[in-house]
């Protein structure tokens, strides 16, 4: 699948803002439920350390009629060893992973999360090597 750029959700800070609405408003019976995120680190090069860095990051929205998102594949290029977790405010992106599958093009796993009712965005930030900040807000 061909990849999009991020872009035009990055603000000045350098985040990437996904706004969503978590649950697909279509009447009728015909919704899709609730939104759907999957993410895929794409591994780099080995650091000096013995570590590989993850490179890119893959995201694609399902379960959405969101035009922003449909059939759209993003791509994000990041440099760090790993991605970040959060154990008090518990809205880390991982805290939500309800699945992970083995992505056979790439030899990388696929994480797949659903946000909660009163998350508006998904926000990533990557500001040094150490980590990835992945976040429902």
């Amino acid at each position: 699948m061909k990849t999009n750029s991020a872009k035009l959700f990055r603000n000045d800070k350098g985040e990437y803002i996904f706004p969503f609405e978590v649950l697909d408003k279509t009447p009728g019976g015909r919704n899709l439920g609730r939104i759907e995120w999957l993410i895929e680190p794409i591994v780099g090069k080995k650091n000096k350390d013995g570590r590989y860095y993850i490179e890119k990051l893959l995201i694609q929205a399902r379960q959405t009629r969101d035009k922003r998102y449909i059939g759209k594949l993003f791509e994000i290029p990041v440099f760090a060893d790993s991605i970040l977790g959060d154990t008090l405010g518990r809205e880390s992106y991982i805290n939500y992973v309800w699945r992970m599958m083995f992505c056979p093009e790439h030899k990388t796993f696929i994480f797949d999360a659903y946000p909660g009712n009163n998350h508006k965005a998904l926000k990533i930030s990557c500001f040094s090597t150490m980590g990835i900040d992945i976040n429902f807000i």
